[in-house]
């Protein structure tokens, strides 16, 4: 799939197929590994998720 596509587009379906948590996990390795951190984003993820979700997230970051 990734050969056919390219761009914004390609980054939308490839984030598609992911399961939550290792979305979130590349999201959050996305923020915190910028050049600057970006605290907006951060907050967004984890305030819109439950304790279980975040556990799950957590295990996703550790595996990267």
């Amino acid at each position: 799939m990734k050969k056919e596509l390219s761009g914004n587009f390609e980054q939308v379906m490839v984030a598609l197929t992911l399961p939550t948590s290792e979305f979130l996990a590349r999201q959050v390795h996305a923020a915190l590994h910028r050049p600057g951190t970006n605290e907006g984003d951060l907050i967004e993820i984890f305030c819109s998720l439950n304790n279980s979700e975040i556990d799950h997230l957590r295990l996703a970051y550790l595996k990267r």
